[in-house]
């Protein structure tokens, strides 16, 4: 089993990536402070994206931030360089 662990502040999203792909998800959310969560059913999220340029672009914005999280996290965790990885590819072109 894969357990990953995400921080969410205030005003984040989750559970859209899901929506949007029409998959299931297999979270469990924990809080390690009171939180208050809203739950906004499938039909109603999707309607919103479809009808509502403010939460379209809200939604585009946390997960563009989600992602530049995510690389920021993945970057601090490579083992090698961009210069050795750059030249590993040098070595396969030529």
């Amino acid at each position: 089993m894969i357990l990953y662990k995400s921080f969410f502040g205030e005003g984040e999203l989750f559970g859209e990536i899901e929506i949007i792909n029409e998959s299931l998800s297999f979270c469990a959310i924990e809080s390690i402070s009171d939180v208050v969560v809203y739950k906004i059913s499938k039909i109603h999220f999707s309607e919103l994206l479809e009808n509502d340029k403010k939460f379209n672009r809200l939604v585009i914005k946390t997960m563009a931030n989600k992602i530049k999280n995510k690389a920021i996290r993945h970057s601090h965790n490579q083992p090698h360089s961009i210069k050795i990885k750059f030249i590993e590819i040098r070595k396969i072109v030529f």
